[in-house]
C-alpha cells in the first residue's frame, strides 16, 4: 500500500488560486482525497471533526493571522501540518516553533518540495483518526482517546462515556457513538450497554449477563446470540 496515496488531507487556504494550484499539484501524486477550506472558522471545523492525516495551512486567514490558532490546535491534537504562506517574515516562523510543523513552504509551493514531503510523511507512522473522538465543552474542544474508554451506557439522546479518569456526559445516541469506534473493540450488549469486548472476564447464559471486574452488566435478548458468537470466534 502506498501510504502516502492514501493520506487524507486538508488544504486551509483563503486563496483560490492558491488552493486550486496546491490540489492539482496533489492530484499529480495520485492524491485525491483532499479538502479544502477557506476561512478559520470553516478549517477549524474541519481539523475537529474531519480526522485529518495531513493539513495545509495558510497563516493569513479572514485578513488576520489566524493561521497561528490553528496550528496550536493541530499540535494539541497530534495532526501533522505543513505552513504554506506568502511572506517569508522570521517573527511568524518563530512563533511557529513551538507547534512543529512538518514544513514552512513558499507560495506557489514547489512540486519537487512538495513531493519529498509529502513521501516523508506517508511513510511516517501516522496517528490514527479512528483512535480518537472530540467532544465539546463550553468553548473547548477536548479529546478522548478510544483506549481509554471501558464502557458506554445510553439514555435516551444521552450517553455516559465512563473512563478510568472521569465519566462524560454527552447528548448523542449510543448507536452514532457507537459507530464512531474502531470494528471489533466494543460490543453492544444491551440497548442501554456499550463494553470493550476484550474486557469481558465472565458470560453467563442462564441469567443472562457479563461480569467485568466488579461490575455485572445486564444482556438484551435481542444482543444475546451476537455476543455468544463474539465469543465463539474468539474461544480456543
Amino acid at each position: 500500500m502506498n501510504k502516502a496515496v492514501d493520506l487524507k488531507i486538508l488544504i486551509v487556504e483563503d486563496s483560490l488560486s492558491d488552493s486550486v494550484d496546491l490540489q492539482m499539484k496533489l492530484e499529480t501524486l495520485s492524491i485525491q482525497n483532499v479538502t479544502t477550506a477557506s476561512t478559520y472558522s470553516d478549517g477549524l471545523k474541519e481539523i475537529i471533526e474531519g480526522h485529518y492525516n495531513l493539513v495545509f495551512l495558510d497563516l493569513f486567514l479572514d485578513g488576520e493571522d489566524k493561521g497561528i490558532e490553528l496550528a496550536e490546535t493541530l499540535t494539541q491534537i497530534k495532526v501533522p501540518f505543513i505552513v504554506t504562506t506568502s511572506f517569508e517574515d522570521e517573527s511568524y516562523m518563530e512563533r511557529l516553533i513551538p507547534f512543529t510543523p512538518v514544513a514552512y513552504l513558499k507560495k506557489p509551493v514547489d512540486t519537487l518540495a512538495l513531493r519529498f514531503r509529502i513521501r516523508t510523511q506517508g511513510e511516517k507512522e501516522l496517528y490514527s483518526p479512528s483512535q480518537y473522538f472530540f467532544y465539546q465543552k463550553g468553548k473547548q474542544y477536548i479529546r478522548i482517546l478510544i483506549e481509554d474508554i471501558r464502557n458506554v451506557e445510553g439514555e435516551g439522546n444521552y450517553v455516559t462515556i465512563y473512563t478510568d479518569k472521569e465519566n462524560i456526559l454527552l447528548r448523542h445516541s449510543l448507536k452514532a457513538l457507537k459507530a464512531r469506534f474502531p470494528a471489533g473493540q466494543f460490543i453492544q450488549i444491551h440497548r442501554n450497554w456499550l463494553i470493550r469486548l476484550q474486557d469481558i472476564e465472565k458470560y453467563d447464559n442462564e441469567i443472562n449477563q457479563v461480569q467485568i471486574g466488579d461490575q455485572v452488566f445486564p444482556v438484551g435478548r435481542t444482543y444475546q446470540s451476537n455476543l455468544i458468537s463474539e465469543l465463539k470466534a474468539n474461544r480456543c
